[in-house]
């Protein structure tokens, strides 16, 4: 579970490769991964982030779970149909981290 919060351009290129490494090192472990946005990483799911919207879909069409921290949308004022349709929502990212590292998941910090 890597966990995004940083603006543009922090982290943004890592978190793919750190995603690529992850999926290629434990790939015969059927490893799962998911990506939390909020704060300043929200904007990152936007649809009008053209220039990240290939390599984000790649990583969904991957099995990477792209999650988007309701809490930061209300704040920022982003809708569900502002954002990617191949990502998804939870309630909260801080409160999604917590859950699946309780669930047993890994927590990495993406950006710089």
């Amino acid at each position: 579970m890597f966990q995004l919060n940083a603006p543009s351009p922090s982290g943004w290129d890592q978190i793919f490769n750190n995603v690529i490494n992850i999926q290629q090192i434990f790939k015969d472990d059927g490893v799962q991964v998911a990506i939390v946005f909020f704060g300043k990483g929200l904007p990152m799911l936007l649809k009008t982030n053209t220039a990240y919207a290939e390599r984000l879909k790649q990583a969904a069409d991957k099995g990477v779970i792209l999650a988007a921290c309701q809490n930061s949308m209300r704040v920022q004022k982003v809708k569900s149909e502002d954002i990617f349709p191949f990502s998804t929502e939870v309630d909260s990212g801080v409160a999604e981290l917590v859950r699946k590292q309780e669930a047993g998941w890994t927590y990495i910090k993406g950006g710089e």
